[in-house]
């Protein structure tokens, strides 16, 4: 039952009210909406009661504008929560909308948001318009989620029309807009009523026929506030409006004696004790009064137009009609604890934590918290348990270690490292004054049990501490105690096992690193545990990409994916799934699907403050951008990465990338710009070379590249080789690739021929088992150049081709104007390098000299008055002497032994 109950209301939200036929059709205010553009914000401001959502729910289910919504509320001040609950509503409309794809739109996060709306999809550049609504938007002031809003209202595409219901004026940039006419405005005195629509309104809510001066005197006195008339109507029937002490000035006065007065009994004693519900279910009310009626007293109430709103299956008070129920409210304490039961019973444990802190029962509030609140800041809501947290009494949690252990828990969530460590060795502390006093842990109802999980959760918090310190003999022996630790908590292993994971990468243990998050993000998927399956796949597919595994990588993504978009725990790290697919297709040469992905995950920058996501967004963003020849771009992104880094003072490199400092300094190597290699080698040549390691690889990479371009070959071939039997030893087939192609590279440079192709082919048999195709593209003209002459040496000609394809695809995607060296991989060429075997009979070399004018074998043939099985007896022969397995191969040898004329 939790899970149809959940989807229900989630659905509710994202729906929008129901389209009765008896309501006013407010024609002008619909005409003022159809006149709307794409790239257009329309916000509608006015207090509650006049009709802001009906209107533009009128409009939008009558117009032929797909649209998405989604009715806000206070709990979606949360950043997490508001941005999975507005993807939840994109994703409802993929029937309708081709862009919005269950890959495109399952991240729920704002980066997919953005990227969606303002980057190459189809909602963007399709010419249908597409219309986005938030309703209730006074509920969001997080600053937040105002400034990522604001920031997707820079980028609007020009078919996107996004409109906004709101009480209060919403603290969103608008000057420019409205300077450019990029906004419509509706206010109150817009929304009101007109005489007209005042009168159709009321012939459809009363039952007898009322005179011009009366319909004049209730349109006059309400001046057309819809909700006003709306309640007056309840009361019409059965009053003498021309009674002369009857004053419709202020119509919410007559709610005390002549609405709820003049209700059965039965009907009053459900609304005064359903008031507190934050929205009313057959069931919930039924187990709250102990009834079992409810559903038609519901059902009563909307026939009565007694101010409720109807979304799908369930319902809710009408804000002013609410409002005005809980201040003649009679709800119990017995009444918020059958609803604070309901709701635990069907999965919403946060309402349940809202009675009971009503209820001021903190102990409840904590046994909740401890089941839930993990979840909660693994998905980024640690604002919510931050709440839960404040409103309990400082001095009640400051002696219990579980919620000491929580504070540490999102302090640390937030990268709060130094906070995090203070509020768990209180904790720590706490924990050891119970484990000694059976008295103490008695009287704070605490079980065996408790303390158990307590020092559980201590020490996987500890261990994640530990990590983040760099500290991975710490990590080791705290998350192998975690995990030998008894616990009645399913699924708390999990987190235990991630740090570990991330002391086997550290110490270059790849597959047990492997073996560790497969299992992960299996268990992950199947108890429906977001967090951990999601960063399990963060972790896993660099290990694949390095592994030289990209199509399992890619299989693992899409299988992740799949489960992602069906899963009900979305989570803040959903972005890094099209990071990864990104990372994959950069690899195996499709740039253009890279960067759309990558894109994505950029977009996301804003709506995170934590720097470990951030920094290595940027190095992947960067390293990208600088694939696709954007070098500024690539440089502005990396320099943002860095103020991040000195912002939050992380001195401990915990990814495996190169350090951004480092990266900056690609430029300078396909320039071959000698003075800040120079300067980067004095700050950076010590450190890497005294150190190494999986972490290391890729910098220390760059270092063997920095040498060859300071023309220091010993040394770059020294640490070439050593790289590559590392990696060789370790299965890491990207990294020994990338070594081999170094050490090619810098024998070519010593003009070593023979040992320039020796390591090539060894770097290409590599390559191309692995698909790893953007290891010698991404070195640019040096690798060209160096295949172009080695081609005819290669043992696999064909894969050459393939690369030297790429090469020019690529240069005529991504044109680039910065300057370079010219490649230093050239051999001599002035005079044969080497002599056949056996040389060319006179009818082969004649053959060769037709071949190298692109003459086919038919052709050759007729030329030479000889049969075509003659001709390709020739080519065979010719092939053989050479050593060489095609056309292109031959006459590329035959030029570099110079044995065609001319």
């Amino acid at each position: 039952m939790k899970k149809p109950l959940r989807n229900m209301l989630i659905k509710t939200k994202i729906s929008p009210p129901a389209h009765f036929h008896d309501l006013v059709e407010r024609l002008r205010l619909i005409q003022k909406l159809n006149t709307t553009k794409g790239g257009q914000l329309v916000v509608l401001t006015a207090p509650t009661g006049y009709s802001k959502t009906t209107l533009v729910s009128q409009w939008v289910q009558s117009s032929n504008r797909p649209f998405a919504w989604l009715t806000l509320d206070h709990k979606d001040n949360d950043p997490g929560r508001f941005w999975r609950y507005l993807f939840t509503a994109l994703s409802n409309q993929s029937l309708t909308l081709p862009e919005l794809t269950p890959e495109l739109i399952s991240e729920h996060c704002p980066s997919t948001l953005i990227n969606a709306f303002t980057q190459q999809t189809d909602i963007a550049s399709s010419e249908m318009p597409f219309v986005l609504v938030l309703d209730d938007f006074q509920s969001v002031f997080n600053e937040i989620i105002l400034e990522q809003l604001n920031e997707l209202l820079n980028f609007l595409p020009s078919n996107l029309t996004i409109i906004i219901t709101t009480q209060i004026q919403p603290e969103l940039k608008l000057s420019r807009r409205r300077s450019k006419h990029q906004v419509i405005e509706l206010n109150q005195d817009q929304l009101a009523f007109t005489r007209d629509e005042s009168d159709q309104y009321i012939r459809h809510l009363v039952n007898r026929p009322l005179s011009e001066q009366i319909l004049e005197s209730l349109h006059s006195k309400t001046e057309g506030w819809p909700a006003g008339i709306q309640l007056l109507s309840i009361v019409i029937d059965q009053t003498d409006l021309t009674h002369p002490q009857f004053d419709l000035s202020t119509p919410i006065s007559f709610f005390d004696d002549e609405v709820l007065s003049n209700l059965p009994s039965e009907i009053q004693s459900f609304l005064l004790n359903t008031a507190f519900l934050p929205w009313l279910h057959p069931e919930l009310c039924n187990e709250v009064l102990e009834i079992n009626q409810s559903e038609q007293l519901i059902q009563q109430l909307s026939q009565r137009n007694l101010f409720l709103v109807k979304y799908g299956e369930t319902w809710r008070y009408h804000d002013l009609f609410k409002e005005a129920l809980l201040s003649h409210a009679s709800e119990t304490a017995q009444h918020r604890h059958r609803a604070a039961h309901w709701f635990q019973r069907n999965d919403f444990p946060s309402r349940a934590i809202d009675q009971y802190i009503q209820l001021q029962e903190w102990q409840e509030v904590a046994l909740i918290m401890a089941q839930e609140a993990r979840e909660k800041i693994t998905n980024g809501e640690q604002m919510t348990v931050d709440g839960w947290l404040r409103a309990l009494p400082q001095d009640w949690q400051q002696d219990r270690p579980r919620l000491l252990a929580l504070r540490s828990a999102i302090h640390m969530s937030n990268s709060q490292f130094e906070e995090s460590h203070n509020y768990l060795e209180i904790a720590k502390k706490q924990f050891h004054v119970y484990q000694n006093s059976a008295e103490k842990r008695d009287a704070a109802l605490l079980s065996n049990e408790d303390m158990q999980e307590a020092q559980k959760e201590i020490t996987i918090i500890e261990s994640f501490l530990a990590m983040f310190r760099g500290d991975y003999k710490a990590v080791q022996s705290l998350s192998v105690a975690a995990l030998q630790s008894p616990t009645s908590t399913p699924n708390l292993d999990i987190y235990a096992q991630l740090p570990l994971s991330h002391a086997y990468v550290h110490q270059g243990k790849l597959h047990d690193a492997q073996i560790l998050l497969e299992t992960i993000i299996q268990q992950g998927m199947h108890d429906n545990l977001a967090f951990p399956a999601l960063i399990g796949i963060t972790n896993i597919v660099p290990i694949y990409h390095v592994l030289g595994k990209l199509d399992q990588a890619l299989e693992l993504i899409e299988r992740v994916t799949l489960w992602h978009n069906k899963s009900s725990t979305p989570s803040v790290y959903a972005p890094w799934l099209n990071g990864m697919k990104a990372m994959i297709y950069r690899e195996q040469g499709k740039i253009i699907e890279a960067k759309t992905h990558i894109q994505e995950v950029i977009d996301y920058i804003p709506d995170t403050t934590d720097p470990l996501q951030i920094i290595p967004i940027y190095a992947m963003a960067a390293h990208m951008f600088r694939t696709c020849r954007e070098n500024e771009k690539s440089e502005h992104l990396l320099r943002q990465g860095l103020l991040v880094q000195e912002q939050h003072q992380i001195t401990e490199w915990l990814f495996a990338f190169p350090r951004l400092t480092t990266l900056l300094h690609i430029k300078d190597i396909v320039a071959g710009n000698e003075a800040p290699l120079k300067a980067w080698l004095h700050e950076n040549e010590q450190r890497l070379l005294n150190k190494s390691g999986y972490l290391l690889e890729s910098e220390r990479l760059i270092l063997a590249r920095v040498y060859l371009t300071l023309s220091q070959i010993d040394e770059a071939l020294a640490l070439a080789d050593t790289i590559e039997q590392d990696a060789r030893e370790g299965g890491r087939r990207l990294n020994q690739a990338k070594a081999l192609t170094i050490g090619a590279m810098t024998h070519a440079t010593n003009h070593k021929f023979t040992e320039s192709i020796q390591y090539l082919n060894q770097a290409l048999l590599i390559c191309e088992q692995n698909g790893l195709t953007q290891v010698l593209l991404e070195e640019g003209p040096h690798a060209k150049g160096l295949l172009q002459i080695a081609q005819p040496h290669c043992s696999n000609p064909d894969y050459v081709d393939f690369l030297l394809a790429e090469f020019d695809r690529q240069d005529a995607l991504f044109p680039d104007s910065t300057p370079k060296t010219q490649p230093n991989a050239a051999f001599p060429t002035s005079k044969p390098v080497q002599s056949l075997v056996e040389p060319l009979s006179k009818r082969e070399q004649q053959i060769l000299e037709l071949i190298s004018q692109g003459l086919k074998n038919q052709e050759i043939a007729d030329q030479l008055f000889v049969s075509v099985t003659t001709v390709k007896t020739h080519v065979h022969n010719i092939y053989g002497k050479m050593e060489v397995r095609n056309r292109t191969a031959a006459v590329a040898k035959a030029r570099e032994l110079q044995l065609l004329a001319g």
